[in-house]
């Protein structure tokens, strides 16, 4: 893609490309080629190809690589030419923002330009469209401690404190959907419905919630029962069915184990049983938040900075609001990857 093809648009699809109106354009290549006039040997690029090429590069939000495929050049090539041509922007002075004084004096008639980064708002799935499956767990964040090769050559000398995060994911966008940051000492079960009711301010259809032996208590499958939902949550080994009928999801699940078992008390053929079940009911799926955790402390780190516990808690819904914000974007480098079957 060159100018050349771009001149010929009319002015609404120039503006759709580029960001800007041509005639800003052509005051855009004014300022650059004063700025580049008499440097160096002849770039392979025109002033115009070389300032299509940097609003290219602000407007997509593309790689180097994709833009270098694109102009027919090198990455470096681009690299090289997005800092020329910014720099040569920002010194003319009909393209940048005067210094602070100036501003609050409050007389100056300024023209501003703007480039238009952004064509339409980024729009959240309507997940309202079809049912939820929400998957829980819990990760936990260290807030003070020392490091693992100080505590191994010379001890500890200060214990450990953590705060436990938990997590509610959308199965099928990958979007945390509840957050809930507790002290260690609380269980999994107890959070689980300060994790169903963030899910029923969103208005939204729960279907199916997931989570691990953790979550095997009467107090959970009451709560998600109540909302009409289906716990997906595996039996411990040594389970009985309720005697008073309150957990009918449960009871259901361990009369399923055991007819794939045959009803035999065979170790090797519980579990496999078991694992029956699980493929079954669909309980895998319950591992996308652990692919949330992962994302989340790689990105962000497994270590909390603030010192009091609501500072820490704001710390951690803030660091769970960009991971959205990534989530929408589909940006692959920042943590959200495409994966394919093969």
């Amino acid at each position: 893609m060159r100018f050349i093809e771009v001149s010929e648009y009319g002015e609404q699809q120039f503006y759709r490309l580029t960001g800007v109106k041509r005639t800003v354009f052509e005051l855009m290549v004014e300022g650059v080629s004063a700025a580049l006039s008499g440097r160096g040997r002849r770039p392979t690029l025109s002033v115009q190809d070389q300032l299509l090429l940097t609003l290219c590069y602000w407007r997509e939000y593309r790689s180097q690589f994709h833009v270098a495929s694109s102009f027919g050049v090198s990455e470096a090539t681009v690299c090289r030419t997005v800092k020329k041509v910014e720099g040569a922007l920002l010194k003319d002075k009909r393209f940048h923002l005067p210094g602070k004084k100036a501003l609050h004096n409050g007389s100056l008639d300024l023209t501003v330009i703007v480039v238009d980064a952004s064509e339409q708002r980024v729009e959240r799935p309507q997940k309202n469209s079809k049912a939820l499956h929400l998957v829980v767990d819990s990760t936990g964040l260290k807030v003070y401690g020392e490091g693992e090769w100080k505590v191994r050559q010379h001890g500890w000398s200060k214990h450990r404190t953590w705060r436990k995060v938990h997590l509610g994911v959308d199965e099928a966008s990958g979007e945390l959907l509840a957050v809930a940051v507790t002290s260690p000492l609380r269980h999994d079960k107890d959070a689980l419905t300060d994790l169903l009711e963030q899910v029923d301010q969103l208005d939204l259809s729960l279907q199916q919630v997931s989570g691990d032996g953790g979550y095997d208590f009467m107090t959970c499958h009451r709560d998600i029962t109540q909302r009409g939902a289906i716990a997906t949550i595996p039996p411990r080994r040594n389970a009985c069915p309720n005697p008073r009928g309150e957990t009918p999801q449960r009871d259901a699940a361990l009369r399923r184990i055991q007819e794939l078992a045959g009803h035999s008390r065979s170790k090797k053929r519980q579990e496999w049983a078991r694992q029956r079940w699980k493929e079954e009911s669909g309980y895998h799926r319950r591992s996308l938040v652990e692919t949330a955790v992962f994302r989340l402390k790689n990105i962000f780190g497994d270590k909390l900075s603030s010192r009091g516990f609501e500072a820490q808690a704001n710390e951690v819904f803030l660091r769970c609001a960009a991971l959205n914000r990534m989530t929408h974007l589909r940006m692959t480098h920042l943590g959200m990857p495409q994966s394919y079957a093969i």
